[in-house]
């Protein structure tokens, strides 16, 4: 029966105020207690009514480059190379055409693209630096990680208010579950800026201590969400990517799931979320659509269709294979075939199979020649990938 992918994390890599590194530098963040927000180090705030963030140590992270590189590769893209390598090296993932990344940040390079403006206003068209060019772009950071991991799958930047790192997963996992990738690099970046913070501390009054409607601010600075006396969020900065891949070729490979990302769904709703009725019901929603949608899926009525639109795949391919000589019995081999609407094989490839190298591409001829494929009884039935594993009768004797 085919069953969309299930996508698992194998890896991660973090560079944060609290320390840089992998699966066990995260074990430690969980049973850290005491918080990694110091006074801010990178500009002045005398001036301002909060001071304190959460700061990558400098030292630390330029530890991790070679002179060339680090002068090279703006501070944001040393944040996400040195997250994405931390990550990869922990999976134990292979970089190349199979693996993809998604970058997820809020600002961006927004240094870059400061001083970049900046050197205009102030010497026109001889002061544009070319080597501040490229930070100004949303996907400055994805370009240079995919060159220093060397990343040839599919290339994301989502660019969101708070919640770009969790849509950049969603992203990820779908390219996966859709086949366009095996493995993906997901997560988020971004850094402390100084003309960012003291529009939230001053101009809007946002950071600790928040400024309350009277125009005073009360209590200690700091960040503590789930307290009684929190008083407003401190900002901090630094960069967060999880290796996701394919549940079956994970486990082919031998690698350590750490965990599964199950679902995700994400939309758009016409109103500020602090803005809209708790009791809102919005017949457009596109999460409440999804929702509706994977509870229909689930239905015994849906599987049962489903199995037999796949078992007529199945059987319309095996009726086009042709038993190569010196076949063992026994033969089993998972395949994922990848189609377009309309039945149109486009791509194929394998999951575990002990087949050898005839058998394999005698099983890649019966794909070819059985496309364009049966079409489903429903629209809804279909998928991109279906799933089969090979168990002709031939075999099994």
């Amino acid at each position: 029966m085919s069953v969309p992918r299930r996508v698992v994390v194998t890896g991660m890599g973090t560079v944060s105020a609290a320390g840089l590194g992998g699966r066990d530098m995260v074990r430690a963040l969980h049973a850290r207690r005491d918080s990694a927000l110091r006074t801010v180090r990178g500009f002045d705030t005398s001036a301002l009514p909060c001071h304190l963030a959460g700061e990558v140590d400098d030292e630390a992270l330029d530890a991790l480059f070679d002179r060339d590189a680090a002068r090279r590769l703006s501070r944001i893209c040393r944040l996400t190379v040195a997250a994405c390598r931390l990550a990869v090296e922990d999976a134990g993932v292979d970089a190349g055409p199979s693996l993809g990344l998604v970058v997820g940040t809020e600002y961006g390079d927004f240094r870059s693209s400061g001083e970049f403006a900046t050197g205009f206003l102030k010497r026109g068209p001889s002061g544009l630096s070319p080597m501040l060019f490229p930070g100004t772009v949303m996907n400055a950071m994805g370009a240079a990680a995919s060159i220093a991991i060397g990343v040839k799958g599919p290339t994301v930047t989502v660019n969101q208010v708070t919640v770009s790192s969790e849509i950049a997963l969603a992203r990820g996992a779908a390219l996966i579950v859709h086949g366009r990738a095996e493995a993906v690099l997901a997560g988020g970046v971004d850094e402390l800026c100084g003309p960012v913070y003291q529009r939230l501390a001053h101009e809007l009054g946002v950071l600790s201590p928040m400024r309350r409607p009277d125009g005073q601010r009360e209590g200690v600075e700091g960040c503590r969400p789930y307290a009684p006396d929190h008083n407003g969020p401190a900002l901090g900065e630094g960069a967060t990517f999880l290796v996701l891949e394919d549940h079956e070729l994970a486990r082919a490979r031998g690698a350590t799931i750490l965990a599964e990302l199950r679902a995700a769904r994400w939309g758009n709703i016409p109103v500020a979320p602090y803005a809209a009725p708790v009791a809102r019901r919005d017949p457009r929603s596109v999460l409440r659509a999804s929702l509706a949608d994977e509870e229909n899926r689930a239905s015994a009525g849906f599987q049962s269709l489903k199995a037999s639109y796949v078992r007529a795949i199945q059987v319309h391919v095996e009726q086009r294979w042709y038993e190569p000589p010196g076949l063992a019995a026994g033969l089993s081999c998972t395949i994922f075939v990848s189609q377009i609407p309309g039945g149109e094989v486009v791509g194929m490839r394998f999951g575990p199979c002990n087949g050898n190298a005839a058998v394999r591409q005698s099983i890649e001829n019966a794909v070819r020649n059985a496309s364009p494929l049966p079409a489903p009884p429903e629209p809804r039935l279909f998928e991109r990938e279906v799933k089969l594993v090979f168990t002709p009768k031939e075999s099994r004797r």
